[in-house]
């Protein structure tokens, strides 16, 4: 039998409709949220300032784990209008900047991208 595939099941060339093993879930899966969002302006520099002092504890954490390993230097430190980890790559010997992850340009990019998106929407729904 020839069949045609369609949502929900398969129909057969002559009309009929061919159901497969598979049952098709018709609710849609639950999210459930572990903090609510923020309503007022403080919550949301609350979460922001908690936020930036966990990637700051973060980044000082590798830092010393970094330090125990031997060869290149690594430098972990926070972009604070981006408030991401940026990782740089040093000679031990030279102190040259071997590289730096991401890139200024990257850097460059991701904060003119997250100006432009300020400008266009400045409510969260």
């Amino acid at each position: 039998m020839n069949t045609i595939s369609t949502i929900g099941g398969t129909m057969a060339t002559d009309g009929r409709n061919v159901y497969n093993s598979l049952s098709v879930n018709k609710t849609a899966p639950k999210v459930e949220v572990e903090t609510p969002m923020p309503t007022t302006a403080a919550e949301v520099l609350q979460n922001m300032e908690q936020s930036k002092a966990d990637i700051e504890a973060s980044a000082k954490e590798l830092q010393r784990l970094s330090d125990m390993v031997t060869g290149h230097k690594l430098h972990f430190n926070v972009n604070s209008e981006l408030n991401k980890i940026v990782v740089t790559v040093v000679n031990a010997s030279t102190n040259e900047v071997i590289r730096q992850i991401p890139s200024e340009d990257v850097q460059r990019i991701q904060a003119r991208m997250k100006h432009a998106i300020g400008v266009l929407f400045d409510e969260m729904i």
